[in-house]
């Protein structure tokens, strides 16, 4: 009887264990989850730009292990592709693209630009005029939407678009501040969105303002976004002395608003060339200190002009 009933109580027992629902193991996937947090791509890019920053002075001071450290930080924080993907949640929220396509739109240039035929500008009504397409460059290219804009122009709007690391098949990676502009093939638009900031040092900040304009036709217009607080709390510039710096390249400021996050300027090369005086150019000669305080320690944002950069002679 007691092995009768050990028996039964072990087949109960197995009867139990084998009618329960059988627990799997949650897999982990293979790679990380796509970014989707706003407040977390903020961190991501202004911990990027830290680090890049800090990288550039220890290659300045040539100390190597200062360098070694910087860069295991910045690719364990992702490096550029982490970078990118969090450029690309921000773009989200604040899309550089509708603002300019909303602009040329406005203006009739996504259908192409009336030209002379002797070149582009104002021009004797009495010339013949033609229509050919509108030439756009997009600097720090992190998505695929002016080109895309471009696919459905038929034609009429040719976009090249260029990166540092580039993203997508149709994103040229080169760096704006090396590249040569072709030969009477300047642009009539170029887009430089959250780029200017990105830059490390002061000099190639000044050295990208002033291709800006070199590579913009006269008539042209460049369009150009940085976040508000290089503006509001760096201890070197504040928005006056920013534009400043703009009309000293060469450049009218048509529009400037702001967002919240943002300032937002539509910059335009005139036809006429002005005269550059020493005093201007030596004014932006160098970095100088215009405000202090705590909250001034935050953004070390600045720019210097080279008087070969701003009259364009290496290009």
């Amino acid at each position: 009887m007691d092995e009768t009933s050990s028996g039964n109580v072990t087949e109960t027992a197995y009867y139990i264990h084998s009618s329960m629902p059988s627990r799997k193991k949650r897999q982990r996937p293979l790679a990380p989850a796509p970014l989707r947090s706003l407040k977390r791509a903020r961190q991501i890019t202004t911990t990027f730009h830290r680090l890049s920053r800090q990288l550039v002075a220890a290659q300045a001071k040539d100390d190597a292990s200062e360098i070694a450290k910087l860069t295991k930080q910045l690719d364990e924080a992702g490096g550029r592709e982490a970078y990118q993907q969090a450029s690309q949640i921000s773009t989200t929220i604040h899309s550089t693209s509708k603002w300019v396509m909303a602009h040329l739109v406005g203006k009739g240039w996504n259908r192409g630009i009336l030209t002379a035929k002797e070149g582009h500008g104002d021009s004797d009504q009495t010339q013949p005029m033609n229509w050919r397409p509108t030439r756009l460059l997009e600097v720090g290219a992190i998505n695929m939407q002016l080109l895309e804009a471009a696919e459905r122009s038929n034609g009429k709007l040719i976009v090249r678009a260029i990166d540092l690391q580039s993203s997508h098949a149709e994103i040229e990676e080169a760096d704006f501040l090396e590249i040569m502009p072709v030969q009477h093939k300047q642009y009539d638009v170029i887009v430089c969105s959250m780029v200017l900031n990105c830059v490390n040092t002061a000099e190639d900040r000044g050295k990208m303002i002033c291709r800006l304009y070199h590579f913009t036709v006269p008539q042209g217009l460049v369009f150009v976004t940085i976040p508000k607080t290089c503006l509001q709390l760096s201890p070197f510039i504040d928005e006056p002395s920013f534009v400043e710096i703009l009309k000293t390249v060469g450049f009218e400021v048509v529009e400037q608003k702001y967002s919240p996050k943002l300032c937002f300027f539509i910059l335009r090369r005139p036809m006429m060339t002005y005269n550059i005086s020493d005093d201007a150019l030596r004014k932006w000669a160098t970095v100088k200190e215009i405000r202090r305080g705590k909250k001034y320690r935050k953004n070390d944002f600045s720019v210097i002009l080279n008087e070969a950069d701003v009259r364009g002679h290496d290009l």
